[in-house]
């Protein structure tokens, strides 16, 4: 973290209440690091693991806060400038927060791509 704010890998600084996503991609298969960077908490990284399918990004998001490691259901729509995420009512299913329903997913702002450096 520098002073002018939390600074994301490979990109340097990033405001307040963004989020950054490394995606990398062979066929079907999708793994990732997914950090978020809360206004004025610390920032939290994890990893995701998923598939790619009809335009959206199914993964299982695994990250580790004050010591516990928490597993969720990333789900990311592909568009032609960049992903959006999916939030909706999620349910603790065996150690892991799923999505009740995928279908009635609402979807965040867009997460503009950038080219890799």
């Amino acid at each position: 973290m520098s002073g002018s704010g939390p600074v994301a890998p490979g990109i340097g600084p990033v405001p307040p209440d963004s989020a950054y996503i490394q995606l990398d991609q062979l066929g079907d298969l999708v793994t990732g690091i997914y950090s978020r960077f809360p206004g004025r908490a610390a920032p939290v990284t994890g990893s995701f693991t998923g598939t790619l399918e009809d335009g959206q990004i199914t993964a299982l998001h695994t990250e580790i806060t004050a010591g516990d490691t928490i597993r969720t259901e990333l789900v990311l729509r592909v568009e032609n400038d960049g992903l959006r995420l999916g939030h909706g009512e999620q349910l603790l299913t065996e150690g892991i927060l799923l999505f009740r329903d995928k279908g009635k997913l609402a979807f965040g702002p867009l997460m503009r791509a950038t080219a890799c450096r």
